[in-house]
């Protein structure tokens, strides 16, 4: 009786994740076939778009950002600075004299708080200059590319009182098969579950309302925080209002990156969970269970297999049962392969992207590696001190306490088309 109640605990904490995932993907699927209703009338919108680097899908974001299907809406650029290459790129874009849907200031950032991130400064900047008519303000990140609807669908679940923000869904299509694409993409594809489950918002397409961010005090409590989407959900939460998923604002990501770079990533999407979210014990918690039994399995089934072949532990009917154990991390990749292939029949439901050309080996190998990386980044995570993003550095002080090193500005390939990898 006690081996299969030691059974049952290794197989439980396991396989945790799929049971998340296919809640989660479940949910995608309800939503995309029922999609929060548009209003009648439109609320006005603002979107900010902070820029440092000029990452290789900016043009297509800018053009996709002002092209949306809505009747006036106002886009705040801010740039990190006068050198960054990312301001070439913008005004190539507005110089090309398309008509525009949209209202477009475009400015350099000037506030530079060291306790807080630089995409922070570059929002709060642009959030101080907006227009009280303004009900919704729009977040948008630079390897974003909006569709015609997004504006749309980011606004459509605010017809509900209860919803105080709202989040797109990021996801990585991997069109070279490099070591650190495909890693990313499944850590990706995998966490999209946890960040269902536990409220996480996404900043790359984050929707809150105005009013909010005033009753919550999000402005002030910006001043010391590294990124805005993970320290959102706390403050809304604690004014009783909701995080709204909204699958049809899915964003596609096909950058490339190498294998250091995608540890580096999840890293860092950990430290900010850590550093600002409110269920950063409970995701922490369950994580760690899961891959000290996924690595449980694994060795109390190698040790039945050695102890049945050397017969050193006793009677043969005891090993097998250690050696039955190799069965839960079958089950797990077995599960995760499912769960992605079923994720990307979803995704391509709601928006147009570029197939996936992975084999079974290759996939198996893929969810290997994003395995090991986020079990290192998860145990590294509590004893991360300090973090740089985009050739700054911040030191981890605490929770909500962040300190920026010193600021240079961004140095980069000032031709955004000119490569395909992400800019970190």
């Amino acid at each position: 009786m006690e081996w299969f109640a030691i059974a049952a605990v290794l197989t439980v904490f396991t396989l945790f994740p799929i049971g998340g995932m296919a809640v989660a993907w479940s949910f995608y699927a309800w939503r995309s076939r029922h999609p929060y209703p548009t209003p009648n009338k439109l609320p006005e919108v603002a979107v900010i778009l902070p820029l440092r680097g000029a990452d290789p899908s900016l043009e297509a974001c800018l053009s996709g950002l002002l092209a949306q299907d809505y009747p006036a809406y106002t886009v705040y650029i801010v740039v990190d600075s006068t050198e960054d290459p990312a301001q070439a790129v913008v005004s190539s874009v507005l110089a090309r004299g398309h008509k525009l849907q949209a209202s477009v200031h475009v400015a350099v950032r000037q506030e530079r708080n060291e306790r807080c991130g630089l995409k922070l400064s570059a929002q709060r900047q642009a959030l101080m200059q907006l227009d009280d008519a303004v009900e919704v303000v729009a977040f948008l990140d630079a390897d974003s590319i909006p569709a015609a609807n997004w504006l749309v669908s980011m606004v459509a679940p605010f017809s509900d009182l209860r919803v105080g923000a709202a989040s797109g869904v990021r996801w990585f299509v991997p069109l070279d098969h490099g070591w650190g694409t495909l890693a990313r993409y499944v850590f990706n594809a995998v966490s999209f579950s946890q960040m269902y489950l536990y409220r996480i918002p996404w900043g790359g397409s984050l929707a809150v309302r105005k009013s909010v961010l005033r009753e919550a005090g999000l402005l002030d409590y910006w001043r010391g925080c590294l990124c805005e989407d993970t320290s959102t959900y706390g403050p809304i939460r604690a004014l009783g209002l909701r995080l709204a998923l909204v699958p049809a604002a899915t964003q596609v990501n096909c950058e490339a990156t190498d294998l250091a770079s995608a540890y580096y990533f999840i890293l860092r999407q950990l430290v900010c969970v850590r550093v600002h979210h409110v269920y950063w014990p409970r995701l922490l918690a369950a994580n760690v269970a899961t891959m000290v039994s996924f690595v449980a399995c694994c060795l109390l089934a190698m040790v039945g297999v050695v102890g049945a072949g050397l017969a050193l532990f006793g009677a043969a009917t005891q090993l097998w049962q250690l050696v039955a154990l190799a069965i839960v991390p079958v089950l797990y990749f077995a599960g995760v392969v499912a769960m992605l292939t079923i994720a990307e029949r979803l995704v391509r439901r709601v928006v147009t992207a570029p197939p996936r050309r992975l084999g079974l080996p290759e996939l198996v190998w893929a969810i290997s590696l994003a395995l090991y990386q986020a079990t290192r980044a998860m145990f590294a995570t509590p004893l991360t001190r300090a973090i740089e993003w985009r050739g700054i550095t911040y030191d981890i002080e605490g929770r909500d306490r962040v300190h920026m090193r010193g600021y240079r500005p961004y140095r980069g390939a000032s031709d955004a088309s000119a490569a395909t990898r992400s800019v970190l």
